[in-house]
């Protein structure tokens, strides 16, 4: 079974994608953590975004400062746009790849696609089962600060660029509320995967 994750930043999709790693054996893919492969000096995106963005993004290594590319687009909705344009094809391109690569391989195993994006880059359509992370908007903002050191202009510009709650809850097939304990937590994942194999 493939299945997507989604929900708000700060709602702790990471910890949730830990523990069905951990104690699901799930094989778990990040378009997070893709789109920092493409986005390196030998990656696919690297070219492009160094043509839209200029030089000036990058650290003295070469690589792409991320904080100075994040600045630039949490800033100009034109700009986020470009990038994109440029790096969600090809991490949508990637994750397919895998994901057909690890069902040769392991097809016993769930694999579980974590990406902000999911429902706006139809993710669905290569997705078995969508799950919405939610936690209550204090508890995010709280994460945010204590966890990435966001400020409250950050963390509001952030959320703003995303989907509404009522939006996710309409086109996930599984909810799970992420603001109580691993137990919980745990119960809610086991919930979700019968559901999906039903």
């Amino acid at each position: 079974m493939v299945i997507g994750i989604t929900g708000g930043i700060g709602s702790g999709k990471s910890y949730v994608l830990s523990i069905m790693e951990q104690k699901f054996h799930c094989l778990v893919m990040e378009a997070d953590r893709i789109a920092w492969e493409l986005e390196q000096p030998s990656g696919l995106c690297y070219p492009a975004i160094l043509q839209v963005f200029g030089r000036e993004i990058l650290d003295v290594d070469g690589t792409i400062h991320r904080q100075k590319l994040g600045k630039i687009v949490f800033s100009n909705r034109e700009k986020l746009l470009q990038l994109n344009q440029i790096v969600h094809p090809a991490v949508k391109e990637t994750i397919q790849q895998r994901i057909r690569f690890l069902q040769a391989e392991q097809p016993e195993r769930d694999i579980v696609i974590e990406a902000a994006l999911l429902l706006e880059e139809q993710y669905d359509k290569i997705c078995d089962t969508i799950w919405y992370i939610y936690s209550d908007i204090a508890v995010r903002k709280r994460r945010l600060k204590e966890q990435r050191g966001y400020s409250e202009e950050k963390i509001a510009a952030v959320m703003k660029n995303q989907l509404s709650d009522k939006v996710f809850r309409e086109q996930c097939n599984c909810i799970i509320k992420n603001d109580t304990t691993e137990e919980e937590l745990i119960k809610q994942i086991e919930s979700c995967l019968k559901k999906g194999r039903q």
